[in-house]
């Protein structure tokens, strides 16, 4: 428990004694401050508005002397003082239990100032403004899709517990969360279940959620809106028990076949330049194995010149956008030197388009481009099994190309993994093993069922 006492600023005349040795009492008013003592530690100094003269002040009961004039009302508004700082001090105890002593020691202070903590009078942001700070903060440094998953994790929250404040979110809000993240009820992509398994999300669509969290809780800490660090404790993460479950799906990614990838880059889309535009921008990303937002920044500048083995060949070398890695990418080949084709195409100035507009329309050119195969994933919502089945075209998005072009070079061309990381500018290489199939057989069917007709040979020069 915490005590409350006053104790003046100066008591004694600094530097002097009496003729019996003692200290003489400070002949000038001194401040008055309140002290609030957890323990050795956590001292909070409170300075009052009061001026008071030590010789008027009796030390043990902490109060003005009774017989001094005006006594009386100082008394009673000391008084008042210390209960509505004690009042406070509890209240900000309950509501914030996570609160630091150096924070809780301002909000006092603030208190005693302005008979209001700072954490309740509305210079502390609210959860959801600094949301929307941070959300437009994002918008310029990352995709029109990132954001709109941090917008639907705010309306998650909302929905979830519209009051919430920072310092009030612990280990039990993120059990809380994650429970009612399961039992939400059928919206969206969840109605399109069989009946009875539409209830709740799936475990990697909560996992992403709680990664988006951590990065916004991470993201306000550092600009100092608030002091929970909550994000940092090792439990508040995914579960384990959903990590595994998506450990042994890892394969199961949307990824085209080398004889889809050339069905659709040799489609005839004449009549519809739209989706002619969005099909190349598509098969630029997947022969490069580069990522959306570093397709559509793509300048001709980036364009250099080589040697190999005496011959020059054509690079793209640009910094990532998202990783901020070298990348360089030969346009070699008949897989690769397809890439520098579609540059030639547009005169080096590949096609503009919002991903969110992008994402539909490639859809639609797959699906008019046949590519109807059945698909099926295992997904889990907690121990629940879900099985959903598609065609191919459904799934298809501007991760799939980057994803396709990975999956080919490895599990078709045969290239060792350390060179399409340097490719991909993937950090390691647990990302990329999940890409390659480790059924030989089903290997071996793929070699010799999708790489006929394709020309398959030593990588060529792409002049």
């Amino acid at each position: 428990m915490a005590s409350f006492n006053f104790n003046l600023q100066q008591r004694y005349t600094k530097g002097s004694v009496d003729i019996n040795g003692n200290k003489p009492l400070n002949p000038k008013k001194t401040r008055l401050y309140l002290f609030v003592i957890h323990d050795r530690e956590n001292i909070a100094k409170l300075k009052t508005e009061y001026l008071i003269l030590p010789r008027q002040w009796d030390f043990t009961k902490k109060r003005v002397i009774h017989q001094v004039s005006g006594a009386t009302v100082i008394n009673r508004r000391l008084n008042t003082l210390i209960e509505s700082v004690e009042k406070e001090y509890h209240k900000l105890r309950t509501d914030y239990p996570g609160m630091k002593w150096p924070e809780l020691t301002d909000n006092l202070k603030g208190f005693i100032k302005n008979r209001i903590s700072p954490v309740y009078d509305g210079k502390h942001k609210s959860f959801f403004k600094v949301f929307n700070k941070f959300t437009e903060a994002k918008s310029h440094d990352v995709s029109e899709l990132t954001v709109n998953k941090y917008n639907t994790l705010k309306l998650s929250i909302r929905d979830f517990k519209p009051d919430v404040e920072f310092e009030k979110i612990d280990l039990q809000f993120y059990r809380d969360y994650i429970q009612y993240l399961r039992k939400r009820k059928p919206i969206g992509r969840q109605k399109a279940r069989e009946e009875g398994l539409q209830t709740g999300l799936l475990n990697d669509t909560i996992a992403k959620y709680i990664e988006s969290l951590k990065t916004f809780l991470k993201w306000s800490f550092e600009n100092e809106y608030h002091t929970n660090d909550i994000f940092k404790n090792s439990e508040f993460k995914v579960n384990q028990k959903s990590k595994k479950q998506l450990q042994e799906g890892k394969n199961d990614i949307v990824t085209l076949r080398i004889d889809e990838v050339f069905h659709l880059y040799n489609f005839d889309f004449s009549d519809n330049k739209r989706l002619e535009r969005v099909r190349d921008l598509f098969c630029f990303m997947t022969f490069t194995l580069q990522r959306w937002s570093d397709a559509i920044r793509f300048e001709e500048k980036q364009i250099n010149v080589a040697l190999f083995e005496g011959e020059k060949i054509k690079e793209w070398n640009f910094r990532s956008y998202k990783t901020g890695k070298e990348i360089t990418v030969p346009f070699v080949g008949d897989f690769m030197g397809k890439a520098y084709e579609i540059l030639e195409k547009y005169d080096f100035n590949l096609p503009l388009i919002s991903e969110q507009r992008f994402n539909s329309y490639i859809k639609e050119a797959c699906k008019i481009a046949g590519l109807d195969r059945e698909k099926a994933f295992k997904r889990y919502v907690g121990q629940k099994e879900i099985i959903t089945s598609k065609s191919l075209h459904e799934y298809i998005s501007s991760h799939a190309g980057r994803r396709t072009g990975i999956s080919l070079l490895l599990n078709v061309y045969q290239m060792p993994i350390h060179f399409v990381r340097d490719l991909s500018g993937h950090s390691d290489l647990k990302t990329l093993d999940g890409y390659i199939e480790k059924d030989s057989q089903a290997l071996i069917g793929s070699l010799m069922k999708n790489t006929n007709g394709h020309g398959i040979s030593p990588l060529k020069i792409a002049k």
